[in-house]
């Protein structure tokens, strides 16, 4: 499969379900299971409150979901049953580095349980044909009923405001489409994407501050200036509250003067520029 060759990281299927298999249904629904999932929120600082815990949560079950469907849409032009109850997980321990440092994460397997699906091609007796704008609502609508029972769950056990939950999955999408669009080169495509998926009067993926933003580096050392594109962040993921850790580059509770600045200067590094 497409997205498992390129994210090994969360590994997809398709077919029945498997034992030992948890249904994203089940996983919502059930106390137990969100306090496990909690708990491991906590395993980086046990100091982190609730809200932060959620926060990391809802980031992490983002990063399994988007990484499992964006490249489908923007890869394959799939939209498939994205239904609590037709998405079945497995969790297993990822070893990974984050800032180059190792770091161990919970990370799940992915196993879509239904046939059914959108496509922009006959792909079968069980798809259904739509064009681009369909298959771009069709997730957006998939996406939001998948996650309602997950953010009531959330704010419900943590008082981690709905409003902030979902803040964070449209800055998970806008993110993900960011990225596979880079990996398929078809960067403006994903992005315009992304914009129709979150940028829909009336859903909760909707804010004004989530966005992209270009910026662009001038240096003598350069042939030619050079511009990459940003992902403007509508919601907080709350990593600053670890012990030891700072706003992230793009943190939403930045100045834009503030978070530019930052960003040309990991520009510069990243050039040898500094």
């Amino acid at each position: 499969m497409l997205q498992q060759s390129m994210w090994p990281e969360v590994p997809c299927s398709t077919g029945p379900m498997l034992p030992d298999w948890i249904t994203s249904a089940e996983l919502f629904s059930s106390p137990t299971e969100l306090q496990e999932f909690l708990d491991y929120e906590g395993t980086f600082d046990p100091s982190v409150d609730l809200k932060s815990r959620a926060a990391f949560l809802m980031s992490d079950y983002c990063y399994i979901f988007f990484m499992a469907t964006v490249p489908l849409l923007v890869g394959r032009g799939i939209v498939p049953d994205l239904s609590p109850e037709n998405v079945s997980l497995q969790f297993y321990t990822h070893h990974g580095e984050h800032d180059g440092e190792p770091m161990t994460v919970r990370r799940a397997r992915f196993r879509l349980l239904s046939a059914q699906i959108f496509a922009d091609r006959d792909a079968g007796p069980l798809s259904t044909m739509t064009d681009l704008a369909g298959l771009r609502e069709r997730f957006r609508m998939q996406v939001e009923q998948h996650f309602h029972p997950l953010v009531d769950a959330m704010a419900k056990m943590t008082g981690f405001s709905k409003n902030a939950q979902w803040r964070l999955v449209g800055d998970a999408i806008a993110g993900r489409f960011l990225d596979v669009g880079r990996r398929f080169d078809c960067l403006t495509d994903a992005m315009a994407s992304a914009m129709a998926i979150v940028k829909v009067s009336g859903s909760p993926l909707n804010n004004r501050q989530l966005g992209y933003f270009d910026l662009t580096l001038h240096h003598s050392a350069l042939k030619e200036p050079f511009t990459y594109t940003f992902r403007a962040r509508g919601g907080c993921c709350r990593y600053y509250t670890v012990k030891g850790a700072e706003k992230c580059s793009t943190c939403v509770l930045k100045s834009k003067a503030e978070r530019d600045a930052c960003l040309l200067q990991e520009m510069r590094a990243h050039f040898r520029l500094l």
